[in-house]
C-alpha cells in the first residue's frame, strides 16, 4: 500500500506504508503528538450526502453520482460521518492531517533530521515537511 499526501496547495509527497510507519514513528520520537485525522465533507456537500460503505468514503449528489475526487474544503467532525473514526494516519481513506497537526508533525521532522544520516532519506524527509508546513493535508 502507498500513502499520498496532498496539501491544500494541490503539492503532493508519495511513499510506501513502511516508509510512512518511519516517518510518523520519527515525528513522534521527536516531539510531535499526533492530535488525530478527520474525516472531511467538501463544501457544498451536506451530511445526508455522505455515505460509508466498507471504509469508502463516497458522496452521492443530486445526479445520483457518487464516489468523486473533490478537493478538500471543509473538514468535518469525524463522528458526523464515522461514529467510529479513530483519528488515524495508517490508512488512506481521504482523511485529513489539520493545519496545526501538520506544523506539528514538520517541526518534529525537522528535529529529526539532527540524527539522519542517510542524505536520500533526507531529502525524502525535507520534502515531507516542505508539504506539511503548507497547511493542511490529505492521505490518500
Amino acid at each position: 500500500m502507498t500513502f499520498d499526501i496532498t496539501n491544500e496547495k494541490g503539492a503532493g509527497w508519495n511513499i510506501n506504508n513502511t516508509g510512512w510507519s518511519f516517518m510518523l514513528g520519527a515525528a513522534v520520537e521527536h516531539g510531535w503528538e499526533p492530535a488525530g485525522t478527520v474525516l472531511y465533507r467538501p463544501s457544498g456537500i451536506h451530511p445526508e450526502q455522505i455515505a460509508v460503505e466498507a471504509g469508502e468514503l463516497t458522496f452521492i449528489l443530486a445526479d445520483g453520482a457518487g464516489d468523486i475526487a473533490l478537493g478538500f474544503h471543509q473538514a468535518i467532525r469525524s463522528e458526523e460521518i464515522e461514529p467510529d473514526w479513530g483519528g488515524y494516519y495508517t490508512s488512506n481513506d481521504g482523511q485529513i492531517i489539520t493545519a496545526e497537526d501538520a506544523s506539528n508533525m514538520a517541526m518534529a521532522l525537522s528535529k529529526s533530521l539532527q540524527e539522519e544520516t542517510d542524505e536520500n532519506w533526507k531529502g525524502y524527509t525535507k520534502e515531507l515537511i516542505d508539504i506539511l508546513k503548507e497547511g493542511s493535508c490529505r492521505i490518500t
